[in-house]
């Protein structure tokens, strides 16, 4: 729930060309293993009316 309402789970194969494709990024200065860029994570993602993006691992 996020402003009073339920979120939807963005389709990754129907994307709209007016919202964030992904969020996605990593915190400036943070560490990355490099095991953790070898193979992509699948993750959940999940979007309110107001535009708001929640990324859950799948």
């Amino acid at each position: 729930m996020h402003c009073r309402r339920p979120m939807q789970v963005v389709d990754a194969d129907h994307l709209s060309v007016t919202e964030p494709l992904l969020v996605g990024a990593e915190p400036s200065g943070a560490a990355v293993h490099p095991a953790a860029l070898a193979e992509p994570h699948p993750v959940t993602t999940y979007r309110c009316e107001c535009g708001f993006t929640l990324e859950e691992p799948a």
